[in-house]
């Protein structure tokens, strides 16, 4: 649909979030890299590919400075109004990460992630808006232990929910959260180690409990996407390695899995089953109306540059397409993928398009 500039221009480049579609039709989202100060841009799309620059992060993005290279996506609330996180800068002193909001005339407010106890670092995730308005989200870093947060932005005022334990098997959490519309969030935590991350669920009140932790590198580790869940609370995610084809010391593919409502896990699928497989499933999967699930890899797949897949509600695995076919495919997906009512799944690629700068992709569900 779209290849970011190059990397002398002013466009953005680089995205790693994924892209959200708003209610008036138009894709959203932002990039890591460039733009007027090479800090990342917030942007806006058309379904025909006509891309828009909303906002262009100051070349200033470090202490006391404007937010600055944004990992995750954008959040749209009630009112028109984009949410995200700079994974550095910020308006306080320590240029560790910050919350931004921008408006529908592209004017910018900056939310510090410091509390009066302690303070949220190295927010990577999308946000979460619920119907009164507050923001969610998550921090890799900071809190308590250093190990990571999830925190609440409500009337401009910053509060940690909870602060993760550096004890555990666990780093904080890279990914965002998902909610059941009954108040509950849920979310992941990562771990790079042989055993370690885990899902977890959270109330509003911040009262945390894990529902699974990831024991093996049979059994995935490092789970980093976002989660889907289904009607009947099934919990649907991927982990970035391990699996039934890790190879210690060699390949580390990833996992598909599901977990029930009463915690009990499932592998749905294993990468590296054949040679052109995808392997490494850094971004979030997505359910459709008949119970399929669709998500990406980052790479493999027939030309080494990730895939877009599918599982079946009866857990038939289909590469749908493998990125890298030419010159001026996309390459290297993560981040959140979006699916439209028309069937049309929506996403971008770190890398390739036409200027090698990263890409946002339309693929169309029918006879797949």
């Amino acid at each position: 649909m779209y290849s970011f500039g190059p990397a002398s221009g002013t466009d953005g480049h680089s995205p790693s979030g994924g892209v959200m579609l708003g209610n008036d039709g138009y894709l959203y989202g932002t990039t890591h890299a460039g733009g007027a100060n090479g800090t990342g841009i917030v942007f806006k799309l058309s379904t025909s590919g006509a891309e828009s620059i909303l906002y262009s992060f100051a070349v200033n993005g470090g202490p006391g400075g404007d937010a600055r290279s944004p990992l995750g996506g954008v959040v749209m609330d009630s009112n028109g109004n984009l949410w995200g996180t700079g994974s550095y800068g910020g308006t306080d002193n320590h240029g560790n990460g910050t919350v931004f909001e921008i408006s529908a005339s592209g004017q910018e407010s900056l939310y510090s992630l410091v509390t009066s106890t302690t303070a949220g670092m190295l927010p990577c995730s999308t946000l979460i808006a619920d119907t009164a308005g507050n923001i969610y989200g998550t921090t890799n870093g900071g809190g308590t232990s250093g190990a990571g947060t999830v925190f609440k932005i409500s009337g401009g005022v910053t509060s940690i929910l909870y602060s993760f334990s550096a004890a555990a098997p666990t780093n904080g959490p890279f990914a965002g959260l998902i909610t059941d519309g009954a108040g509950n969030f849920y979310g992941t935590t990562e771990n790079t180690g042989p055993s370690g991350g885990q899902v977890f669920q959270i109330t509003a009140e911040g009262v945390e409990s894990t529902l699974y932790s990831f024991t093996s590198r049979k059994d995935g580790f490092d789970p980093v996407g976002l989660l889907a869940r289904d009607s009947a609370g099934n919990l649907y995610g991927t982990t970035a390695y391990g699996g039934a084809y890790d190879e210690p010391g060699g390949s580390s593919p990833g996992t598909v899995f599901k977990i029930s409502p009463s915690g009990t896990k499932t592998i749905l699928y294993s990468f590296g089953k054949s040679a052109n497989d995808g392997e490494k499933p850094y971004g979030s999967v997505i359910l459709d109306s008949s119970g399929n699930l669709y998500g990406t890899t980052n790479e493999g797949g027939a030309y080494g540059d990730g895939t877009l897949f599918k599982i079946s509600n009866s857990g038939v695995m289909t590469i749908l397409y493998s990125f890298g076919a030419s010159a001026t495919d996309g390459q290297n997906p993560s981040g959140a993928i979006v699916l439209d009512n028309a069937g049309n799944i929506f996403g971008t690629t770190q890398n390739g398009g036409a200027n090698g700068t990263g890409a946002v992709f339309k693929y169309h569900l029918t006879n797949s």
